[in-house]
């Protein structure tokens, strides 16, 4: 990877950090060890729009 491809393309802006899209992997998986694509995509967009994580329900 070099330094350009880092950059975001015109019109397009990063939406999380690396960091952050690991604590929401780590938060989902704690709280349900065997989550689907779906619950990922649902913690994904809980905290994209929210600054927040999912508590799933149990």
């Amino acid at each position: 990877m070099t330094g350009t491809d880092a950059i975001p393309a015109p019109g397009m802006r990063y939406a999380l950090s690396i960091a952050d899209v690991k604590d929401i992997v780590d938060n989902a998986r704690k709280q349900r060890p065997d989550c689907s694509p779906d619950d990922l995509l649902k913690a994904f967009l809980f905290y994209f729009e929210r600054d927040a994580f999912i508590e799933f329900g149990q």
